[in-house]
């Protein structure tokens, strides 16, 4: 079995919408900085059915996807659009996690990953490395909503404006701008509804036919001290990362196919995944890589970054790794990660 490193099918990361009309306010940055942190926290509390145009992975187009929530945090994501991603869906019911592909008929299903530890690590940092402003209001879906302009501390990394319904702080739409001036939407939600209730069977996956069903062990989390002797062979890690970076999480994932260390980043708000394993060959095929993503090889140790950033950031990452790699003979290195 391959092993698919997609993000946006795994997980779709929602935020944000449409200029909005400014509105100045004494306490604008608290305000800023409050609504961010209920949007982070995703508890909505309302039953969600959304349309939303989310930017693909290689920035030159848009898929559609409908996105089902429910009050308690179920969650599925099916595409609509385009024709060769249609009918692919994700759903994540709190206990476990699904994707399926109907026109390969395959099922894959692991254990879900617990969303509140992930809020609680990634709030601080993201308070930590930008500034918040509350910008004013507008309309996004046909619903009021509020604009937060996310401003980081580092220079490099992109601003970022939020777009968020008034009542919920719910993300519609997310653009980000670059310090040349050009914008991008990431995703904006077309349509917007709370219903009073969801079909319970919109949280359970309804196949054709045969399907071939893999259970996948979810990544555990290891003692970055143990990787060594875990994985059989001495992975690569940082003394430190630019740009405000983050490890969160350090893994082991395993298949039939590959044994891999899975390390993930971020920043507070910028997601990054970094896999490391020792490739089977130079044609090594049991990974396929859909997202944006940048790759090295270093002894014997193949690296591969996936995250929603331009190619230089995501090297200035993985760089990061090999240089300190060099610098201390490739020793595990305290980078202040705590296993849980």
């Amino acid at each position: 079995m391959n092993v698919t490193l997609s993000l946006k099918t795994i997980a779709i990361a929602l935020m944000a919408t449409a200029a909005c009309a400014s509105l100045a306010e004494p306490n604008a940055d608290n305000r800023g900085r409050d609504l961010m942190i209920k949007s982070l926290r995703g508890k909505f509390a309302v039953n969600i059915v959304a349309i939303v145009s989310q930017q693909d992975s290689s920035g030159s187009c848009y898929d559609t996807l409908k996105v089902e929530r429910s009050a308690e945090g179920k969650i599925r994501h099916t595409f609509l659009a385009p024709i060769c991603m249609q009918g692919i869906c994700s759903m994540d019911d709190g206990e476990h996690s699904f994707i399926y592909w109907p026109d390969e008929k395959r099922l894959v299903k692991q254990d879900s990953r617990p969303r509140d530890e992930e809020a609680d690590r990634r709030i601080p940092l993201a308070l930590r490395n930008y500034t918040f402003k509350f910008e004013g209001q507008c309309q996004v879906a046909g619903l009021k909503t509020l604009c937060v302009i996310a401003t980081p501390k580092a220079p490099e990394l992109e601003v970022r404006r939020y777009y968020l319904e008034a009542k919920t702080a719910y993300p519609l739409k997310l653009e980000t701008m670059s310090r040349g001036g050009e914008t991008v939407v990431k995703y904006e939600t077309k349509d917007l509804q709370f219903p009073s209730a969801l079909d319970p069977h919109v949280f359970s996956i309804q196949t054709l036919g045969h399907i071939d069903t893999t259970e996948h062990r979810r990544p555990s989390d290891i003692d970055p001290d143990r990787a060594a002797a875990v994985m059989g062979f001495l992975p690569i890690m940082p003394k430190g990362l630019p740009m405000g970076f983050q490890i969160q999480e350090v893994q082991e994932d395993v298949s039939k196919d590959w044994h891999a260390l899975i390390i993930r980043l971020t920043d507070g708000l910028v997601r990054a995944t970094l896999y490391q394993w020792k490739p089977k060959g130079p044609n090594d095929s049991s990974v396929k890589l859909f997202e944006k993503n940048s790759q090295r090889e270093y002894r014997g140790i193949r690296l591969v970054i996936l995250a929603d950033l331009s190619q230089e950031l995501r090297d200035k990452l993985l760089e990061a790794f090999i240089s300190d790699a060099e610098s201390h003979g490739a020793d595990l290195v305290d980078f202040g990660f705590s296993p849980r």
